[in-house]
């Protein structure tokens, strides 16, 4: 199987932090002219079973909803679990990490780090316009 080839990353430095450190072009929110990033919420959760993530999933989502209703634009668009690792990520779309941290805190989900992404497909398309890194692979 191919792969494209990965920029190299400082020491000790992740995609996740690479992608995190770049400014994402903020797209508009139609009709609304907030603008919004995509936000991964990483999560180590001892003891989290499959049934605690999808409720905790489901706060969280609902929470979104009543912020977005509200005051704020805030919604989350995906979620992953690992059950061997005890480990969750989501993705949300804001305008703020402030209101990433806001809608988590709220719903009683805990996170441990919050950063700003670019979120790449397979086609090469991404949520940001420039492209990143060089072609100098590992």
């Amino acid at each position: 199987m191919w792969f494209p080839p990965i920029p190299p990353c400082s020491a000790g430095a992740s995609v996740v932090e690479i992608a995190a450190t770049e400014t994402n072009e903020r797209r508009e929110i139609a009709g609304e002219g907030s603008l919004v990033s995509q936000f991964l919420v990483e999560r180590y959760l001892p003891g989290m079973n499959l049934r605690a993530a999808k409720f905790s999933v489901a706060r969280v989502t609902e929470q979104a909803d009543r912020m977005a209703k509200e005051e704020s634009s805030v919604a989350r668009v995906h979620s992953a679990f690992v059950p061997s690792e005890e480990y969750m990520v989501c993705i949300f779309e804001a305008p703020s990490v402030e209101l990433v941290r806001e809608v988590n805190n709220r719903a009683g989900f805990p996170y441990d780090r919050v950063v700003e992404v670019i979120v790449v497909t397979p086609d090469g398309d991404t949520s940001d316009d420039r492209v990143v890194g060089s072609g100098q692979g590992r």
